[in-house]
């Protein structure tokens, strides 16, 4: 199992669930994240490896970018993989 720590001041996009369209763009993280495997959605090795085909065209879109993508509690947030620790 992998850990994703997301440090305080990294800028990324947080998106929250239909009915919603409210998205924050540029935001900036106010407290350490630390995320799980389970609650990473979309990276780029995913996409390297070719283990998003079930995934939306927005998500695989994301991933070949460079984003990696979390959810937690009702809200996506995507930042750059490089600003992503893998522990």
């Amino acid at each position: 199992m992998h850990l994703y720590k997301v440090k305080v001041g990294t800028t990324g996009n947080v998106y929250f669930p239909k009915p919603s369209t409210e998205r924050r763009l540029k935001w900036s993280v106010r407290e350490e994240q630390i995320f799980e495997d389970h609650e990473l959605i979309f990276d780029p090795v995913a996409y390297a490896n070719g283990r998003l085909g079930k995934l939306s065209k927005w998500c695989q879109m994301q991933a070949k970018k460079g984003f990696a993508g979390f959810r937690r509690k009702g809200y996506l947030l995507v930042v750059w993989y490089n600003d992503v620790e893998v522990m």
